[in-house]
């Protein structure tokens, strides 16, 4: 049976394909409008509840183990229900009558990751997009944005507001950068720390629900770039209530999550089904999977794959699942039953890095072994150059070389590429705009799906900077020492402005860009590739990059 979040949650639902039970964690109501609180807290001798209701003032409440749970092999959690209704109440944990903290499965954090978590009743929303079944599958062009920065509001409103301008492209989906609650005003979103709560400082979880309902009227698909490799090194709650990560999967960016925990491999899998079925996203790109450790007979990524496939078979809806890996592994497209990962598409940098270094002349960082004439050619024709020249592997020859081209996801452009340059710059500044047409017009006329950067149809000369707002003074310092030396070692003079700065936000905003649109040649060649696409003339041109073709 498919999984409903907020209702018949006194009992334990049921995976699909009737596989063993897996329980509700967070704050949640029944049908009866019995409010439920539940949480895993081995760290915790006792927890109690602290909840906030308005002009009733603040109630501490003890919170009883979950003998249920624990018959079920699921320890250390704790367990209360309320008689009443208290959904948009507030509410926190206090772990053994000193620490109080937000819940670790937080809906949203009205206050940011600091503040009390809110009780949300989702199924409130009244969707209508019932014919919508998901992004089309066959080499899609997707559209890669940052909420903060793509509109002078920078929030889901701000986004939703553009629909019709993105509509207009020809695009077949947006895909929105890291969305989960992270600390300060403003972040990448690669240090989000409470992955069930869409950041507030974008706006309320309901505008996000509109941002997608009138997305999908506007034929528009939402791709959610997720994270399950770290969680961000400020306000994170998790490590206070249990080990939900562990330093033996250790990452440049944190500790890395510990699958070895039955809990936490709930959390993840919960969480990719939240986002898929209480906000309707129709798809996710996962980020940097190749550090993501587990040595279960099953790999959780496997896991997560299969689950999602069921979940959309069950709704008749489509799930489009697209991995960031560098070391270019097979394994991620292989199916489940091959020890595969099962993903549809894989971001693939080849075409990026022959390009870039070919026209812009630089040769270092990712580029130190590229620019010859050659490795253009070998990426139009093979999808990769043969010889794995990538800077985070050390591979002699790269896994997807005979792989169709119509499973990678190519690029030009994408916030990693642009905003980890010390300038930011986009290739229009840095090829010319002719120039920039031409890769334009390689890129678009690719047999792959392709992915188009934020402002690079309107050849956006407004940098975009890596940026960030931890507040903590000792952290912040070594970002930017951080930060410095790799841009040294990357061959850069500077390391360009200081990331925690509000200006270097600012400064990366794209909506002076939309004041006059410059997207008309874009329009002309993505009509062009959907045209060659709908004929299915770009798919007979990728099976001549197939294994069987060769």
């Amino acid at each position: 049976m498919s999984r409903v979040y907020w209702k018949d949650v006194s009992t334990l639902a049921l995976r699909n394909g009737g596989r063993e039970s897996r329980p509700d964690f967070g704050a949640f109501l029944n049908e009866s409008g019995v409010t439920c609180f539940r949480v895993w807290a081995p760290k915790a001798s006792t927890v109690e509840l602290e909840l906030l209701l308005p002009a009733q003032g603040v109630r501490a409440i003890p919170m009883r183990r979950d003998a249920e749970l624990t018959a079920r092999g699921y320890q250390h959690c704790y367990f209360l229900e309320l008689d009443q209704n208290c959904d948009g109440a507030l509410y926190r944990f206090c772990l053994d009558s000193n620490f109080p903290a937000p819940d670790p499965c937080s809906r949203f954090q009205p206050e940011g990751v600091q503040g009390y978590s809110e009780i949300r009743h989702y199924g409130s929303f009244a969707w209508s997009d019932g014919d919508w079944r998901g992004i089309r599958q066959s080499l899609p062009l997707i559209y890669e944005l940052h909420v903060g920065t793509f509109s002078r509001a920078g929030t889901f409103e701000g986004v939703r507001q553009k629909l019709s301008y993105l509509a207009s492209l020809g695009i077949d989906a947006i895909e929105l950068m890291p969305l989960a609650e992270f600390s300060g005003t403003h972040n990448w979103g690669y240090d989000g720390v409470l992955p069930f709560a869409p950041s507030s400082r974008y706006g309320r979880p309901e505008e996000l629900q509109r941002l997608v309902h009138e997305a999908h009227a506007h034929g528009l698909g939402v791709i959610l770039d997720v994270v399950y490799n770290h969680i961000g090194p400020e306000g994170a709650p998790q490590q206070m209530f249990a080990d939900y990560l562990s330093p033996a999967y250790a990452t440049p960016w944190g500790d890395g999550f510990n699958f070895e925990e039955p809990v936490v491999r709930d959390y993840v899998i919960e969480n990719l089904r939240y986002w898929f079925e209480e906000f309707r996203i129709d798809g996710f790109r996962f980020d940097a999977i190749d550090r993501i450790v587990d040595s279960a007979a099953t790999h959780v990524l496997a896991e997560v794959t299969e689950e999602l496939r069921a979940v959309a078979r069950s709704q008749g809806r489509e799930v489009l699942l697209i991995a960031e890996d560098a070391e270019h592994r097979r394994r991620c497209l292989d199916e489940v039953e091959q020890d595969g990962f099962g993903f549809d598409l894989i971001w693939n940098n080849h075409f990026h890095l022959s390009t870039h270094a070919y026209f812009s002349d630089e040769r270092q960082w990712y580029y130190r072994d590229f620019g010859a004439f050659e490795d253009v050619a070998s990426t139009m024709r093979d999808g990769v150059v043969p010889r794995h020249a990538d800077l985070f592997s050390t591979k002699e020859h790269d896994e997807l070389l005979g792989v169709s081209s119509s499973r990678f996801v190519i690029f030009s452009q994408n916030h990693d590429v642009v905003g980890n340059r010390p300038d930011g710059a986009r290739t229009a500044m840095l090829y010319g705009e002719q120039n920039a047409k031409l890769v334009s017009g390689m890129l678009l006329l690719q047999p792959s799906a392709v992915l188009l950067f934020m402002g690079e149809e309107q050849f956006s000369r407004n940098p975009f900077y890596f940026f960030h707002d931890m507040h903590d003074p000792q952290l912040r310092e070594s970002i930017r020492r951080g930060r410095a030396r790799e841009m040294k070692h990357a061959g850069w003079v500077v390391a360009g402005p200081p990331p925690e700065s509000s200006k270097t936000f600012e400064r990366s905003n794209l909506a002076d860009d939309f004041e006059k649109d410059h997207a008309g040649f874009h329009r002309a060649l993505i009509a062009c590739r959907n045209t060659l696409r709908d004929r299915d003339i770009l798919q007979t041109f990728s099976l001549r990059h197939s294994d069987a073709e060769r």
